[in-house]
Parts: structure tokens; C-alpha cells; sequence
């Protein structure tokens, strides 16, 4: 009985969130959710046609989060390539010898809040540019 009703709950789970499903396909990972508001830079970033998300969470997750995206993205055959103060970014060669280019960013509303208390909120940008020349090795 117990095992009927365990397969008929897994069953009727939703397949997990994904983040640019068919494009990156990472997961959604826990503690952060999709952003449609992204600060009001959807509009900016759609007008450069590579394809983003914009994930939010409390500001004072960002950093890990960032770097658990980092994570998985690397198990998926992503490698370290750059970084700045709240960015990083990662490559993966494509079949013709070109790359893909992985931007991970974190960021806060600094307009309105100079100093941001750990539970204000906070986002991770991802975006994929998928035509870049490689790195130099």
C-alpha cells in the first residue's frame, strides 16, 4: 500500500525546473526561482538575443548560489575560462571548434539599496552567448 501510494505521488510530480530548458538545461536549484522582473534588465538583454535567465533569491545567497550554478554547469562539461567582482565566466567548445560562453552574475538593486541587508533581494543572472572564439589555452 505504502509503495502504491509513494509511485502514484512520484508519478504525479512536475519533471524539475530547468534553467534555458533546451539551451543549458541546469536545474533550478533550491533556494532560488525564476525572476521574470530581473530588475527591468529583461528588455535590455533580450534585445542582444542570447538567451538568459534571471534567477532570485535573498542577496545574502547569492555568492553561494552563483557558485553552485558554477558547479553544475562544470559537471555538464563546462570549464573555467574568467571572472570579475560579481561575474564569472565559463566555455565549452562546440563540435566546429568554436566556443559557447557562459556568463554567471550576481547582483542587487544598488540604486535602491547601497548596502544590502541578507535578506533583500537578490539575483543570479545567466546568460549563454553561443558563438564566441575559444580562449587562448
Amino acid at each position: 500500500m505504502i509503495g502504491a501510494l509513494l509511485a502514484l505521488t512520484l508519478a504525479g510530480q512536475a519533471a524539475p525546473e530547468m534553467v534555458l530548458p533546451g539551451v543549458l538545461d541546469l536545474p533550478v536549484l533550491g533556494g532560488s526561482r525564476p525572476a521574470p522582473e530581473c530588475l527591468g534588465m529583461r528588455e535590455r538583454l533580450a534585445e542582444a538575443g542570447d538567451p538568459f535567465a534571471c534567477l532570485g533569491a535573498p542577496v545574502g545567497r547569492i555568492n553561494d548560489l552563483v557558485l553552485a550554478y558554477v558547479d553544475a554547469a562544470k559537471a555538464r562539461g563546462w570549464v573555467d575560462a574568467s571572472g570579475a567582482a560579481n561575474a564569472i565566466w565559463l566555455t565549452r567548445t562546440q563540435a566546429d571548434g568554436r566556443c559557447q560562453k557562459l556568463t554567471l552574475a550576481g547582483m542587487w538593486d544598488f540604486e535602491r539599496t547601497r548596502q544590502p541587508r541578507d535578506s533583500d533581494p537578490g539575483y543570479v543572472l545567466i546568460s549563454l552567448d553561443a558563438d564566441v572564439r575559444c580562449p587562448n589555452p
